[in-house]
């Protein structure tokens, strides 16, 4: 099992020459929570039986791999091809997910690959326990209207039928996740 690491600010990128862009401070904030909350030792501890020591590549940590599933429920994409392009586009969600601008982000198949190594309980468990974590925080994640446009741009992108992507099994899939919200068994 590999565990996040953080891109150094240097390896992000160098900001000597080039304009200043803004970023969404969305991300910043949405980090800020899980930090605080220990997502990562979390997620880690609860997936630890799914990734056997030593068998096989590395592969996706999956801190990372619940951070993007956060995103895709957060942003309304409802397909792994359009949360692939995301997260491979942006440059905000690239620092959130701790990659560095010259690192190989997720593809679809290696979202699709830790979907399937992960029990589905497993997975409602550390979703249930994201949402308790953002509902008890007094910070408020709002979306900007950019973010909520990034879902039809990203179907749209990967040549998905605006309504192929909404009846997909993975949008039903992430709906299930969040339905089952803090209801789900001991999330603590």
């Amino acid at each position: 099992m590999g565990t996040r690491r953080i891109a150094a600010p240097l390896e992000f990128a160098s900001v000597d020459g080039l304009l200043h862009v803004h970023q969404l401070p969305f991300y910043e904030r949405l980090d800020s929570v899980l930090v605080k909350a220990g997502f990562d030792e979390f997620v880690e501890e609860a997936c630890r039986d799914c990734y056997p020591v030593g068998v096989g590549r590395r592969s996706m940590p999956p801190a990372v791999y619940f951070r993007v599933l956060l995103l895709a429920f957060l942003l309304g994409i409802e397909s792994e091809r359009g949360i692939a392009l995301q997260v491979g586009d942006s440059l905000s969600v690239r620092k959130f997910l701790g990659y560095a601008l010259t690192s190989p982000t997720p593809s679809r198949s290696a979202l699709a690959r830790a979907r399937r190594r992960i029990p589905f309980s497993i997975q409602q468990k550390v979703f249930a326990w994201v949402l308790e974590r953002l509902a008890e925080t007094d910070t408020v994640l709002r979306l900007p209207a950019l973010a909520r446009g990034s879902a039809a741009r990203a179907a749209r992108a990967a040549g998905v039928p605006a309504g192929r992507a909404r009846a997909g099994r993975y949008a039903t899939f992430v709906k299930d996740l969040a339905s089952c919200g803090p209801a789900c068994g001991n999330a603590s």
